[in-house]
């Protein structure tokens, strides 16, 4: 007779579940440096990617001496969601092993996913 999991285990999605972050960095490296010419490192740029995306590239644009509420971050943060969301389900992949790695954790706990990416996205990947 199977039991019920006592105990919850939550993945967190981009870096853990799914490599997300190459095409993540891609994206905003082509929109906030090669189109916007920003001056940040690639550090600051890889910052940007776990915390909430607006919030992000606020601090991003601060960097920069760009105003958080400056209209600029709206624009970042539309022009990177458009493209990554006709990009994210063909170029962004599983990291290897992890179906297997989830299954074997769902015999001992009840598993859940944490993301602030939309759950169409997470879905589609």
């Amino acid at each position: 007779m199977a039991t019920t999991p006592n105990f919850d285990c939550i993945f967190d999605f981009d870096g853990v579940l799914a490599d997300s972050v190459p095409l993540i960095i891609e994206i905003l490296d082509r929109i906030v440096r090669q189109e916007r010419g920003f001056e940040i490192s690639d550090a600051e740029l890889r910052a940007t990617v776990g915390p909430p995306f607006r919030e992000s590239i606020a601090r991003l644009c601060a960097i920069t001496g760009v105003g958080t509420d400056d209209p600029i971050v709206d624009e970042i943060v539309a022009e990177f969601r458009g493209e990554y969301a006709t990009r994210v389900h063909r170029e962004t992949a599983m990291f290897d092993g992890i179906d297997e790695a989830i299954l074997a954790v769902a015999q001992h706990a009840r598993v859940s996913i944490c993301s602030s990416k939309p759950r169409p996205l997470i879905d589609a990947i």
